[in-house]
């Protein structure tokens, strides 16, 4: 039996400890405020040895100015942060999940110009801004995204 998990905000998912065979996250996990509680929930339904995939947008590494979290803190969709890809990774590992693979793909988005926006594209060194691949016309902005794809292994063990 497989999990996929969209929207989770960190609450206990009601299920047996060693419950799925596979949880799948993806283009989610940016949005939990508290990823150690979700982390554990997915460590503990999921059984020793079972697959966790991990699809999420991640920050570029040239990003020393935290634009992208800045940038999607602008939205009222629910962000929270994204992180590099180390940064990640090392998140799930310390969850008692072994790295079996990953690659990194890209997604594209449009958002509408705003005056926050504009002011932060200013503050924004043009090295962090061509690293996203940003491209402004005079109402809209685009801009690439990198997205982790990652597969773990649960190594945990339930005592």
């Amino acid at each position: 039996m497989s999990l996929i998990i969209s929207v989770f905000n960190g609450v206990n998912l009601p299920f047996e400890e060693d419950y799925f065979d596979n949880v799948i996250c993806r283009y989610a996990f940016h949005h939990f405020p508290c990823y150690d509680t979700t982390l554990e929930e997915i460590a503990r339904t999921l059984k020793h040895k079972g697959i966790f995939i991990l699809a999420d947008a991640i920050r570029n590494e040239e990003d020393r100015v935290d634009f992208i979290n800045r940038l999607q803190e602008l939205k009222e969709d629910g962000h929270v942060r994204m992180y590099k890809s180390k940064e990640l990774i090392q998140l799930v590992s310390q969850h008692g999940f072994k790295l079996i693979d990953c690659f990194e793909s890209f997604i594209s988005f449009r958002r509408k110009r705003t005056a926050d926006i504009n002011e932060l594209l200013k503050l924004t060194p043009p090295k962090v801004r061509e690293s996203y691949s940003i491209v402004r016309t005079e109402s809209e902005l685009s801009l690439t995204f990198k997205i982790l794809n990652a597969i773990f292994e649960n190594q945990r063990t339930l005592s």
